[in-house]
């Protein structure tokens, strides 16, 4: 078993709550574009559209989060 330091464990907890952020704010910066983008079709487009495009800022958010790791 290896033994962690405490710089190793700061490090581990900034890296997860970065990816969390990160995450987060692609999840609510893409809701936000396919509520707009939906919502030029009309009220049905914005809610398909914040809903699409929250799973697509997620996935954004994730894909970038596995690259700073």
């Amino acid at each position: 078993m290896q033994e962690l330091t405490m710089n190793e464990i700061e490090q581990v907890n900034g890296s997860s709550a970065a990816c969390v952020a990160l995450t987060g704010s692609t999840t609510i910066m893409g809701g936000a574009i396919g509520v707009i983008a939906g919502g030029i079709v009309g009220p049905g487009g914005m809610a398909t559209g914040g809903f699409w495009g929250a799973q697509f800022g997620q996935s954004i958010g994730l894909a970038l989060c596995s690259q700073l790791r």
